[in-house]
């Protein structure tokens, strides 16, 4: 399989958030701006970049693991969205939701990026309460198709939140540490506004974001992305 767009992140060099927030945190791939050491001697002004290290927000999709649907990269075949990553706490038994959203233009104005709408598209779910230091691993994958005509996605998804021990087996220790799986059919979900006059090129382009909510902010809490891409064959 190759790779048509990914985020650069990996277990090595995660995307991570966390902290005292209860709300929704997206990931974001790296690098962000701020290690770009802007002002260092012998260092050039950087070349701005509008998706590079941009943290996806209510107001601005900017940074998102785009879908362009008018370049015809996709169209009408089929591909393979991944997004996994981990998640821990060192105090208390807050939950976790990992999510991954479409995120589609807004309708009043045509524009993915300003004030776009997201939709729940996988995940979306609270893990059972975690245990302090024990990390719970979350995955996704979808099988997808794009149909330029219809607009719609169509496929297969399968996702999993996963409790582990330190030495990686999975903890069967009762609801605590129970792991969520999910295998559902994707039908004909609306991603784009379908073309006009056979003219698949006038389709607006839309995207996919990944965040997780913590149930109780805390400083201990943190969630790590290591993987969110779409690979064809």
């Amino acid at each position: 399989m190759s790779t048509v767009i990914q985020y650069q992140v990996s277990e090595a060099f995660p995307s991570t958030v966390g902290g005292t927030s209860g709300s929704l945190q997206y990931f974001f791939s790296n690098p962000p701006q701020s290690l770009w050491n802007t002002g260092a001697p012998g260092i050039n002004t950087p070349q701005q970049s509008s998706q590079l290290g941009q943290v996806p927000s209510a107001a601005s999709s900017i940074g998102m693991l785009a879908f362009d649907a008018a370049a015809f990269k996709l169209q009408g075949a089929r591909f393979r969205l991944y997004c996994s990553g981990i998640a821990s706490c060192t105090t208390g038994t807050p939950t976790v939701t990992p999510i991954v959203q479409i995120v589609t233009p807004n309708a009043g104005t045509g524009s993915v990026f300003v004030s776009p709408v997201y939709s729940t598209f996988s995940m979306g779910t609270a893990s059972n309460p975690m245990v302090a230091n024990l990390p719970l691993n979350f995955w996704a994958t979808l099988d997808l198709e794009f149909s330029p005509d219809s607009g719609t996605l169509s496929g297969v998804q399968t996702w999993q939140i996963v409790p582990k021990t330190g030495g990686g087996a999975v903890v069967v220790n009762g609801t605590a540490a129970a792991p969520y799986s999910n295998i559902t059919a994707v039908q004909g979900l609306l991603a784009a506004t379908p073309a006009t006059g056979g003219n698949a090129q006038s389709n607006p382009g839309f995207g996919f974001v990944a965040g997780v909510t913590f149930s109780t902010g805390g400083a201990g809490n943190s969630a790590s992305l290591t993987e969110f891409k779409i690979v064809q064959d």
